[in-house]
């Protein structure tokens, strides 16, 4: 659905694409996201020898996407919000994603 709207707002205003580093950092965190998802699929067995690297790809991942979502919503806040709002916008984004990568070390380590 996501994409469906950024597809309709790109031809009814005939925008091009990836031209604002909110973009970019959306579709890095898009393709990241389809990364995860394929390593999921391609999950080796529990005692492979590979499951540890596969392991960190499948987390970094993750991460990666998070980091470039909250980039690319950070961006898109800039676009649309007014200067004064920008510092606490983008701390708040510092801080979801520090809280983020914490939960995931956390069930990481459970």
């Amino acid at each position: 659905a996501g994409l469906a709207a950024v597809e309709l707002h790109k031809l009814r205003g005939s925008h091009p694409h990836l031209a604002s580093p909110h973009a970019r950092w959306g579709a890095a965190g898009l393709a990241l996201a389809a990364a995860q998802l394929c390593s999921g699929l391609l999950r080796p067995a529990p005692l492979a020898s590979s499951r540890r690297a596969w392991r960190l790809l499948h987390l970094s991942c993750g991460a990666g996407c998070l980091a470039a979502g909250l980039a690319a919503a950070a961006l898109g806040c800039e676009k649309r919000m007014a200067r004064v709002w920008m510092p606490p916008a983008l701390a708040a984004c510092v801080a979801a994603l520090g809280l983020a990568l914490a939960a995931l070390e956390l069930r990481r380590r459970a």
